[in-house]
């Protein structure tokens, strides 16, 4: 029991017997050691106890050592932050890519329509001269030559 007359409880292991308001209770954290970029193999992770900011600073020798140890928190803000600019990067990218296929798109439109119009007088330039051939034939009287016409027409 505490001063207070509180008894402090284990809610996950009913039964179990209570922690001493005296115990001094040490949380491990995960530390990553970075060193500079160099051909030497990578440093593991090691769990060390907990440390104050300024403690977490660096670790003997400054510069010259080279290391710093990172906390779980600045590895996971680290990773969230390149976790946003990798998103911010895919959304530019995709947006570029929609606004690139969107001028495609409005070019190919127009290609076609230009494509089509220009189909369309060559079939209206054929028409008038097979329209002529016939009306050649017709005014010459050659029966055989206004039947051939009339077949192209068709």
């Amino acid at each position: 029991m505490s001063e207070s007359g509180y008894q402090t409880l284990d809610l996950d292991n009913p039964g179990a017997t209570p922690i001493p308001d005296d115990l001094e209770i040490i949380q491990e954290e995960e530390v990553i050691e970075q060193e500079p970029e160099s051909d030497e193999a990578p440093v593991q992770q090691t769990p060390v106890a907990n440390k104050t900011d300024d403690e977490d600073e660096d670790e003997g020798g400054g510069e010259e050592g080279g290391k710093r140890r990172q906390t779980r928190s600045q590895r996971l803000k680290a990773a969230r932050d390149a976790w946003q600019a990798r998103a911010t990067e895919a959304e530019e990218r995709a947006k570029a890519a929609e606004a690139k296929a969107a001028k495609y798109e409005s070019d190919a439109t127009e290609g076609a329509a230009v494509g089509l119009d220009l189909y369309i007088q060559t079939i209206d330039d054929r028409i008038k001269a097979k329209r002529a051939d016939y009306n050649a034939a017709f005014d010459a009287g050659d029966r055989d030559k206004v039947w051939e016409a009339q077949q192209e027409l068709v």
